[in-house]
């Protein structure tokens, strides 16, 4: 009875009259006991809905939060940190919005804790800045009192979407745009003419890209939330991008493939700099636009009117600028400008023809290929091996003159109509300068067919022999064909002994000789390395006169011994500058990636290059990790000491 009495007459109508106690407070839970499906929705709603009103304190709020989540999580309805982090920052106003750029662009994810931390911190210091934040709203609700055009005057506030905002103090929704009851502003009719009317506007500026605006110029655009530029000059940082994978869309559709990203600095007439962060590279863009939302995020305040604008910060000016054509232009150092202007005439004209100029030069293939003749680039461009070549730079090769300097060649009579059925050898040496090996002699073995040619570096005359025979057996297995005649200087078919100094009397094998070590020559005066790597151009010079046209034969010795056309896109100047990645499985994070060194040659039983490291453990290296600097040797007019590389008798 006493607990009947305590109830309220209405309540204790809807309650069933039970006799005993227990029974009927059982009877008052079930009529006050929601649902917990409906408890946990509700408490979803508000998680979601909720938003930071400025007033109790960020430590508050997301306190507030973190206990939804742990009633939901009684309920059955767990939610992770991360989820939790996110609805918080979602719930942060707008003046925090640099604040969730720098969570979002971070790769760590904040505890509960750190969040907390860092809010706090963020809290302080917009409240330490507040007194200059009021100044410029006074500042600006002054010039807003004498504006006679009011439409122009009209901007959405970015703090609309709050519920606090959206009503006014007797819950009747409330417009932030018009000031008026009754509606929000996502239903304003004013609110939707500005937007129509904003529309229109940046049509205008991207149909003005089509004019012709200098390209030293910089524009100021309210509307435009990044920095755009057409030029890289003034980048303090960069990071190029992939063609798309970064696109700029624009008001009339259409989109531009963002070049490049980074930190760029302009020089005001005031003789102040303004970084621009972020700002993107778009060859295609006609304006260099300096976005006004981004100067805001970053400190800075704009003020306009009367035709001039200036930029601040802390109440000192960093830039002015004046009205032209319906935009404010930026006012910029004089220097700088006219730099730009130069930049950017140079930029466009010069940068990419020399690079498309250089490679279709002569001369830089004809020190790639060895200095060959131009017969036979010729032949190589039309066999379609080359790409279509410029010969106005083909003049006379100082280093041919130098290296290849001699007599006519006497012509062969007797020609083999198969492979393996003559092959001409010959001993070269001994050389005054023995090579990085110690080998001061070679041998060659030249197919009469084909051309082809093996070269082989032995130290004495006496391993000749011996190093036939390997030949033989690596090529008779190779070609399943037998060898039918060795013609030598000496044997085979009777050929008279020459006299010294005539090496055109002793056929092929002599004069491929010859031309070897021409060419050897030639790659030494083209380069700056010592005299005991000829070794190593020789070699080099054997891979070349393989793959380029002879006289001799219709087509290239390679293509007649393989079958297959040669590629010479590999092909590099001997003795050219390079940064190679060498392995090293012990290198620190800080150790430099690369080394530099010179070109040598091409390995003989992988692919990939060979180098020279004067500073290197191994002084001799293979790798096909490399960027060659070898568009440095095109000049052909530097002078270099002779070699001393002379054969003795």
């Amino acid at each position: 009875m006493f607990i009947k009495n305590s109830i309220s007459p209405i309540i204790r109508g809807a309650i069933p009259d039970l006799a005993n106690a227990k029974a009927y407070l059982t009877a008052v839970e079930e009529q006050f006991k929601g649902t917990s499906k409906a408890h946990a929705s509700t408490l979803i709603m508000k998680l979601v809905s909720t938003k930071y009103d400025g007033v109790s304190g960020i430590r508050e709020h997301i306190m507030m939060m973190n206990d939804m989540a742990r009633k939901l999580k009684g309920l059955d309805m767990e939610i992770s940190d991360g989820f939790l982090v996110h609805f918080i920052m979602t719930s942060l106003p707008a003046s925090y919005e640099a604040f969730k750029i720098n969570y979002n662009t971070q790769k760590e994810k904040w505890l509960m804790n750190e969040l907390i931390a860092m809010c706090v911190q963020e809290e302080e210091r917009q409240k330490l800045e507040k007194p200059d934040v009021a100044y410029l709203m006074a500042t600006g609700s002054k010039k807003r009192k004498n504006n006679t055009n009011r439409e122009a005057s009209k901007v959405p506030k970015s703090n609309a979407g709050t519920s606090s905002s959206s009503n006014n103090s007797n819950g009747k929704p409330y417009c932030k745009f018009c000031r008026k009851v009754g509606h929000k502003q996502k239903d304003c009719p004013d609110f939707k003419e500005w937007l129509a009317k904003r529309g229109n506007h940046l049509n205008m500026i991207i149909e003005s890209f089509n004019l012709n605006v200098p390209t030293n110029t910089w524009w100021f655009d309210s509307g435009s939330m990044v920095h755009v530029t057409n030029y890289t000059q003034g980048f303090l940082t960069i990071q190029r991008l992939e063609r798309n994978q970064r696109t700029l869309k624009l008001g009339d559709g259409k989109e531009l493939s963002v070049a490049a990203v980074g930190t760029l600095e302009l020089i005001m007439k005031t003789s102040l700099c303004i970084k621009l962060y972020d700002t993107l590279y778009i060859p295609e863009i006609s304006r260099n636009l300096v976005s006004g939302p981004k100067l805001d995020m970053d400190g800075f305040y704009v003020s306009h009117g009367n035709g001039r604008f200036t930029i601040s910060s802390n109440s000192q000016v960093f830039g002015t600028g004046l009205l032209d054509g319906g935009l404010y232009k930026l006012e910029l150092d004089d220097d700088f400008s006219k730099s730009l202007l130069s930049y950017n005439i140079n930029e466009n004209s010069t940068k990419t023809k020399r690079k498309r100029d250089l490679e279709t030069s002569s001369m830089l293939w004809h020190q790639r290929l060895g200095h060959i003749s131009r017969d036979r680039l010729s032949r190589l461009v039309k066999d379609e091996v080359l790409p279509s070549l410029d010969f106005t730079d083909f003049g006379t090769c100082v280093k041919c003159l130098k290296g290849k300097m001699t007599t006519a060649a006497k012509k062969c009579v007797t020609r083999s109509s198969n492979l393996l059925e003559i092959i001409h050898t010959d001993i070269s040496g001994p050389y005054t300068i023995a090579g990085i090996t110690g080998q001061t002699s070679f041998i060659t073995f030249i197919d009469d067919y084909s051309r082809y040619m093996y070269l082989y570096l032995i130290k004495d005359k006496y391993e000749s022999l011996k190093t036939f025979k390997d030949y033989e057996t690596k090529v008779e297995n190779q070609l399943d064909l037998k060898i039918k005649v060795v013609r030598s200087d000496r044997g085979g078919d009777r050929e008279p002994v020459h006299r010294p100094g005539t090496p055109q009397q002793n056929g092929v094998a002599e004069r491929r000789n010859r031309t070897l070590m021409n060419m050897v020559r030639s790659m030494l005066a083209n380069s700056d390395l010592p005299s005991f790597l000829w070794t190593e151009a020789l070699k080099t010079v054997a891979h070349i006169l393989n793959r380029v046209p002879s006289k001799s034969v219709p087509k290239t010795p390679y293509e007649l011994w393989t079958g297959r056309k040669p590629s010479l896109r590999y092909m590099k100047v001997w003795g050219c500058l390079a940064e190679a990645k060498l392995y090293n499985p012990f290198l620190k994070k800080l150790d430099m990636k690369t080394v530099t060194c010179y070109f040598i040659g091409y390995p003989d039983h992988s692919k990939g290059y060979r180098f020279h490291c004067p500073t290197h453990v191994t002084r001799i290296v293979e790798t096909n990790h490399a960027h060659f600097l070898d568009d440095s040797k095109v000049s052909g007019s530097s002078e270099n000491p002779d070699s001393d590389l002379q054969e003795t008798l």
